[in-house]
């Protein structure tokens, strides 16, 4: 059985070969844990841009879905951000 990633991937791939970027941030596995931190409902498939946060405006559908699924775990507050006062000097934090 093919994933979602799998999909979304080619998807984009063939997307962008056509020249037909997306333009909704789709969201699946990592990305949706992602946009739930940000407040999104669970049952969204994809959003607008428009619906999150003014920071994400400035980039594309597809960069977000990438920030969305890199940064899940600092959006939802599971990993703090490296070196914030923690005094892990940006080893692996122990809070």
């Amino acid at each position: 059985m093919i994933g979602e990633l799998t999909t979304y991937d080619t998807a984009h791939r063939i997307g962008c070969k056509l020249c037909l970027p997306p333009t909704r941030v789709y969201l699946h596995s990592g990305t949706q844990s992602g946009a739930v931190a940000l407040g999104i409902h669970r049952s969204c498939t994809s959003i607008s841009v428009k619906v999150l946060p003014k920071p994400f405006a400035v980039l594309e559908p597809y960069e977000i879905e990438d920030c969305l699924c890199i940064l899940k775990g600092l959006l939802s507050g599971e990993r703090p951000i490296l070196g914030a006062g923690c005094g892990c000097n940006g080893r692996v934090c122990a809070r």
